[in-house]
């Protein structure tokens, strides 16, 4: 077993008197349990802003691993977290956008998830997944007409998700991967657009 915290720390700050400087704390108190077969680490997500809707937000952090056979693993996992909505990040987003107002961090409340990993052979891989995300003042994409730029629009939104991963080794010759996800989005901010 073991029990730890984690930090994380940013100070942003503008040039310009139209946006506000603010910092962000990031903190995740966890416990982890091990035993022969099985995996669980029990924690939160504590994020604190000193402006921008300053407070404190909670979000779980719940991870559960069952090993099956040394081939075969079972894992559920209940997370969440802020993510800042800085300069850094919208470009990320789209290099045409337009930062008409200062946006809000988005916070995932949870993002819920569970999957199977398997190797039933030495070469081979898989990993199948699915889960559902709820998150709170997401960026929803607007084009503008002319000129064309992007703005983002904020509200909470859904996610629905799935895939697949695989992987195979050939004696070192050849190697394949392929990777499929499929999301259905749902967001407030847009449904009303619409």
């Amino acid at each position: 077993s073991n029990v730890g915290i984690e930090f994380k720390m940013d100070n942003i700050s503008y040039s310009s008197k139209r946006y506000k400087g603010y910092s962000s704390l990031r903190m995740n108190p966890y416990y982890t349990l091990n035993g022969k077969d099985w995996n669980v680490r029990i924690g939160a997500h504590v994020d604190y802003q000193t402006a921008m809707k300053k407070g404190v937000v909670f979000s779980p952090d719940i991870f559960a691993q069952y090993s099956i056979s040394d081939s075969y693993q079972l894992y559920a996992k209940v997370g969440g977290g802020v993510e800042l909505n800085n300069f850094n990040r919208l470009n990320a987003l789209s290099p045409y956008f337009i930062m008409d107002t200062q946006y809000l961090s988005t916070s995932t409340l949870i993002d819920s998830k569970v999957g199977f990993k398997a190797s039933p052979m030495n070469e081979m891989w898989f990993h199948l997944f699915a889960g559902y995300k709820v998150n709170k003042n997401e960026l929803s994409p607007v084009i503008t007409l002319e000129p064309k730029y992007t703005m983002f629009i904020q509200d909470k939104s859904f996610c629905t998700y799935g895939g697949g991963e695989f992987r195979y080794g050939f004696k070192d010759i050849f190697d394949l991967n392929a990777k499929a996800v499929f999301y259905k989005w749902s967001s407030l901010a847009i449904d009303e657009e619409q």
